[in-house]
């Protein structure tokens, strides 16, 4: 009986709380807005994925058969890889609930600083579509088949593309039977000879989402990029690519270009450059040390045998396509415009769902947002003029090779 008398015993009864009565129309209309918010706010809607997927367990040496998405096959761990393809599932026997590690459907790549980092964000909102994650310095990128050196065979392909298929995340059946895809996104894909052959190799049936920017625009947003990563550095008046490994006695290297080669040295004194892009020393690097200078063949691959980049060169989309439909059919490979998916972002997601063949979603417009889109001062008119006369040729080659029309502001 003391017990609930005794007000400091924690064992007696308390009270029981009522709140002041006068607060309850403020707390139902609390509630009425929220409610009203969550209704009327822009949200992300779909329409029906259509049928379940149905799963089919094969054998290693079964043969692949055309993909869709009202089957998807699942083979085992100790399959070669000639026995696989796009979209292909195996389980992960690193768990112990049964879970899939799913080959990509499609790979997106392209141009460096033309949003294919943004367009792989935003696919992410996507309920059917889970993304691949790369290394710890650069998990938005896996850089696969990039990796690999240029002579690499399909018996490297061999040895690692279990580990390839652990860069995906895990799914249920449940994901496998609603069709969910997994896909990645490695830019360098369509520079890199040998990304194109490894990955048709392993993924005849993957299709190639590739994003192109207007070249000079590209090479001085590219710039910009790498002055961040302290990748370029001034010695007298001329800007030159540096590399701060490799040489001793703290000196860097520095790549200058010949009338016919790119040669380094290691060189004490280089100041390198940092901040803001400087319009002036961007001039300076485009008319002394890149090909636009030196009118070396800008057919050219920039990684033969090692070498620096070259922003200019980069921008030589002809010969990247030229090498990728030597071993990618072009019905597997969707172009992009950086111009029409900055200025139609929605547009653009809708028409690659329909190439696709992803069920439509309609993503909400807060997401569709450029990432690391940074301010920098205007390039120099003459500048712009000399680039433009410089990548002319090479985008009469481009409109050939894409067998398409380029955007009118090229």
């Amino acid at each position: 009986m003391l017990r609930g008398i005794i007000a400091n015993d924690p064992r007696s009864p308390r009270p029981e709380k009522h709140g002041n009565p006068r607060n309850k129309p403020r707390r139902l209309a609390a509630a009425l807005a929220t409610i009203l918010v969550m209704v009327l706010a822009p949200h992300n809607t779909q329409v029906d994925a259509g049928p379940r997927t149905k799963l089919e367990v094969t054998t290693c040496d079964a043969p692949t058969t055309t993909r869709n998405r009202t089957t998807r096959r699942v083979v085992g761990t100790k399959c070669a890889s000639t026995a696989v393809d796009a979209g292909d599932c195996i389980r992960d026997e690193k768990r112990w609930s049964t879970r899939y590690r799913c080959l990509p459907s499609f790979v997106i790549g392209g141009a460096q600083k033309s949003a294919t980092g943004s367009l792989a964000k935003w696919l992410e909102n996507h309920p059917y579509l889970q993304r691949g994650i790369g290394g710890k310095g650069h998990p938005g990128e896996v850089h696969y088949f990039d990796s690999f050196s240029r002579n690499a065979s399909l018996v490297d392909l061999e040895r690692t593309w279990r580990s390839y298929a652990e860069r995906f995340p895990a799914l249920s059946e449940n994901d496998l039977k609603k069709g969910v895809l997994t896909y990645e996104k490695s830019p360098s894909y369509l520079r890199f000879q040998q990304a194109p052959r490894l990955l048709a190799s392993l993924l005849p049936s993957c299709a190639w989402i590739l994003i192109l920017r207007n070249p000079v625009d590209r090479a001085y947003s590219a710039f910009a990029h790498h002055i961040r990563h302290g990748r370029f550095g001034v010695v007298g008046d001329r800007v030159h690519t540096v590399e701060q490994k490799g040489c001793p006695d703290h000196r860097f290297k520095v790549w200058r270009l010949t009338p016919t080669k790119f040669e380094d040295a290691c060189v004490k004194n280089v100041r390198i450059l940092r901040g803001a892009s400087d319009p002036a020393k961007f001039d300076a690097y485009v008319r002394y040390d890149t090909v636009a200078s030196h009118h070396v063949d800008i057919v050219g691959e920039r990684w033969k045998g090692g070498g620096p980049l070259d922003v200019v060169r980069d921008g030589a989309y002809a010969s990247q396509f030229m090498q990728l439909y030597e071993f990618v059919d072009r019905s597997r490979v969707h172009v992009l415009f950086f111009e029409d998916l900055i200025k139609n972002p929605a547009g653009v997601l809708d028409k690659l769902q329909s190439a696709l063949g992803l069920p439509s979603f309609e993503f909400a417009p807060r997401d569709l947002v450029v990432t690391k889109s940074r301010s920098r001062p205007p390039m120099l008119t003459e500048t712009r003029a000399f680039l433009r006369a410089f990548y002319a040729p090479s985008l009469v080659s481009l409109r050939r090779v894409l067998q398409r029309d380029l955007p009118e502001a090229w």
